[in-house]
């Protein structure tokens, strides 16, 4: 059903971020726990997806569904982060992980 799919709404879990990346459609998002809301707002800075409060009331939720499915800059902005994510190389996540952490520590 997901790649019929113009937007999706979850938990912002990063593997549902990743399909719906890769998809390029925008997200709605309601997050549970802390990698969910780094994940929700990663999305919401990259203008890809609307992070909702979880205990949302359900028209909320369909008027969010609804303005990103209207929001053109949105999809736009979804299907920009899904090429570009597209062009970068594969690197194993432990090279990612040790560069992070390598810049982090340089302060």
């Amino acid at each position: 059903m997901a790649p019929q799919a113009s937007f999706l709404l979850h938990h912002a879990s990063p593997r549902m971020a990743a399909i719906g990346i890769g998809l390029g459609v925008p997200q709605s998002l309601l997050p549970f726990n802390i990698e969910q809301n780094a994940v929700a707002d990663m999305l919401q800075r990259f203008n890809a997806g609307y992070r909702l409060d979880v205990g949302t009331d359900p028209v909320p939720v369909a008027d969010a569904m609804l303005r990103l499915f209207r929001n053109l800059d949105q999809v736009q902005n979804a299907q920009h982060l899904s090429r570009q994510l597209a062009l970068q190389p594969p690197t194993p996540a432990i090279e990612r992980m040790v560069a992070r952490a390598e810049e982090l520590a340089a302060g």
